[in-house]
């Protein structure tokens, strides 16, 4: 309070004496305040505060009790569903929306209080608020931030006429090639990366610049410092994320993938081998040298790229042409590295570069299987990987395995160790190996390897291979030994795997009754392609295993309703499937998108859209329609500025994308259309 005043040191009675007062003809101080407009809520006095019991009252007198006590003014700011608070000591006058000022608030700090201050200047790059299109960072013309994007800095008038048009450094010297404009704006290059500017000495590093006088590069009404998505050619794409920041290309596209936009793509079908020439014009598109040993065929396709060869001879079929190739008759181009090509190599397959043959039989001692003994052809009988004539066993793959000086082929123990051969028996087999088992029928074969151990067969056949001697087989030529035990030796039996004993066959082609499937018709080969079980001879429907099941008289594999009575096999839509089974005879491609309605009636018949939307009732559901046009103007909705008015000049004198025609607005530039009184008239011009 000012009791201590001398009057009239507080003029507009708000309790602060006029020389402490920020705004001394306008109360906002303790006893009284002025509403401002901004945010919802008041300040209400301690002596209402008080009264209600901590929380703050109505100017009818109601206490609230969903304001938030901040301090012991009680400063409240009342929650949305209170936007109705009024206080006394502001006269009842703060609307929805409003606060009232009554501590002596000044938001930007300039000495001059909110409620008397005719320019608000928060980020003080002394531009107004109201005009600043950065009001909470610095652009304005004496002071900048510094945004990433170009090396430079700004420097002041006097630095610029003291250093006769160009910059100065911070040591004091005078800075050349800095382009300049009437501020003495300078993007300098990289060595001037630490001019003085307006936003702080050095402050504008490299990558840097310094942003005055409320630029704003793509003129959206944001200024450049606070613009996160500049938009440079108003193509609604961001600069920082367009293919062609600087040629309107909403679409972005972008045909060879190279992240640059066809809109500003001097080559957009693309430049595949990266010559600079475009594939559209260039002789060999996939060749960067451009058919570099002039032959006439272009490097990709050339078997000999450096060389010329315009007939691509190739004797080896190896890919590489003759004038090029090392080895131009081995296809394997020395498989073995050893520098000699196959033609010429000794030992293509193995590396020998000294080519040495000890017995001189033209094969590589590397790779000879007998390299001290000539043997030009390598016969090898017993496949050991030594030569017949240096092979001590030639017959014998395992080269004496057991160790006793007898080879495998000529061993009657090759596997036991009997240099002595003794056979007491005389049977061919040595002692140390005979059977163990004995031999009961005394044929030499021991029991346990004799096909018939009890019935004398030295010769051991067994025509069937059924592990059986036919000495002793009941069944010698059948490998199943009468499988379907009817009694009949399976060579003989006309039905091999079902009991016939009487072999009845009627129609006379070999098989029996019991396994024939055409028990009157002659078909030895018993052919069922539809596997019936009828033979194809006898089936009225051989290629329909359900044989005609709906008894039209069609047989299944030609019926176009196998499971449906359709003698007349009407098919109007030609899907191949009878009217009289086809859930959509109209439509050839049955509901193509199964959302349940016919193409022929489907508004989007490739689209599900079971609804059938269609807003511009163009007879293209709005599913799959590429243009609605709800208002019918013959602009599509969503290049339409009035997409819900019909509006074909698509006229916008205020050029804010919102047409004349639909515009709450008609000169003032408002995007947005806000109405918060809901009159039709946009807030920017009312």
């Amino acid at each position: 309070m000012c009791e201590t005043c001398p009057a009239p040191s507080d003029s507009d009675g708000d309790g602060i004496c006029d020389d402490e007062d920020n705004c001394p003809d306008v109360p906002n101080g303790p006893v009284t305040g002025t509403c401002l407009e901004g945010d919802v809520g008041a300040l209400c006095s301690g002596a209402i505060y008080e009264v209600c019991d901590d929380v703050c009252r109505t100017h009818l007198s109601g206490c609230l009790s969903g304001c938030l006590s901040t301090d012991k003014m009680c400063q409240n700011w009342c929650q949305s569903s209170y936007a109705q608070c009024m206080n006394e000591n502001c006269d009842y006058g703060c609307d929805p929306g409003a606060a009232c000022s009554m501590a002596q608030e000044d938001l930007d700090g300039d000495g001059i209080g909110d409620v008397c201050d005719t320019c608000a200047d928060r980020d003080g790059d002394e531009v107004c608020d109201s005009d600043d299109n950065c009001p909470q960072t610095p652009n304005g013309p004496d002071a900048g931030t510094c945004t990433a994007g170009n090396t430079g800095a700004s420097c002041t008038n006097n630095e610029y006429d003291t250093c006769t048009k160009t910059c100065k450094s911070t040591k004091g010297e005078c800075l050349d090639d800095c382009g300049l404009d009437l501020l003495c704006w300078n993007l300098c290059n990289s060595d001037y990366t630490l001019c003085v500017n307006n936003c702080g000495e050095g402050s504008c590093g490299a990558g840097g610049f310094c942003s005055l006088d409320q630029e704003d590069i793509d003129g959206d009404g944001v200024g450049d410092v606070c613009d996160t998505c500049s938009d440079a050619d108003s193509d609604g794409v961001c600069d920082g994320d367009d293919n062609c920041p600087t040629a309107p290309n909403g679409d972005q596209l972008d045909t060879d993938k190279d992240g640059v936009g066809d809109a500003c793509d001097s080559c957009p079908s693309g430049d595949q081998d990266r010559d600079g020439v475009c594939d559209t014009w260039d002789t060999c598109p996939k060749d960067k040298g451009n058919d570099r040993d002039k032959d006439g065929v272009c490097g990709d396709m050339d078997n000999c790229p450096e060389v010329a060869n315009p007939k691509q001879a190739d004797r080896d079929k190896d890919g590489i042409g003759n004038e090029c190739d090392t080895c131009p008759r081995d296809p394997d181009n020395d498989f073995d590295r050893d520098k000699l090509c196959a033609d010429k190599d000794n030992c293509p397959g193995a590396y020998n570069p000294d080519q040495a043959d000890s017995d001189r039989d033209r094969t590589g001692d590397v790779c000879d299987n007998c390299p001290e003994i000539t043997n030009r052809n390598q016969a090898d009988r017993d496949s050991d990987g030594i030569g017949d004539v240096c092979d001590t066993c030639p017959r014998d793959s395992l080269n004496d395995v057991d160790g006793d000086r007898v080879c495998g082929d000529e061993d009657n123990c090759p596997e036991v160790y009997n240099p002595d051969q003794a056979d007491s028996d005389r049977d061919g087999v040595g002692d140390v190996c005979d059977c163990s088992l004995g031999d009961r029928d005394k044929d030499r074969i021991c029991d346990e390897v004799d096909n018939c151990p009890r019935v004398r067969n030295t010769d051991q056949a067994d025509r069937d291979r059924d592990g059986i001697g036919d000495e002793c087989d009941d069944c010698p030529r059948d490998p199943r030994n009468d499988v379907d035990g009817d009694g009949v030796c399976g060579e003989v039996d006309n039905c091999l795997e079902v009991a016939n004993r009487n072999q009845v066959d009627r129609d006379r082609d070999g098989i029996g009754d019991e396994c024939d499937n055409c028990t009157e018709v002659v078909n030895r080969d018993q052919t069922d392609r539809d596997r019936d079980g009828i033979g194809d001879e006898c089936d009225d429907c051989p290629r329909d295993p359900r044989n005609d099941a709906d008894r039209d008289g069609i047989c299944g594999d030609v019926d176009n309703c196998p499971s449906v009575y359709n003698t007349d096999q009407v098919d109007r839509d030609g899907d191949g499937i009878g009217d009289e089974c086809d859930g959509c005879p109209r439509d050839s491609r049955n509901d193509a998108d199964r959302d349940g309605i016919c193409g022929d009636v489907d508004n989007c018949p490739s689209v599900y859209n079971r609804a059938q939307a269609d807003r511009d009732r163009d007879g293209t559901g709005d599913a799959c329609d590429t243009c609605t046009d709800w208002d019918r103007d013959r602009i599509c909705d969503a290049d339409d500025n009035c997409p819900e008015v019909a509006n074909s000049d698509q006229t916008d004198r205020d050029r804010d994308r919102v047409g004349d025609a639909c515009d709450n607005c008609l000169r003032d530039y408002n995007p947005d259309q806000m109405d918060r009184d809901r009159d039709g008239i946009g807030d920017a011009c009312e």
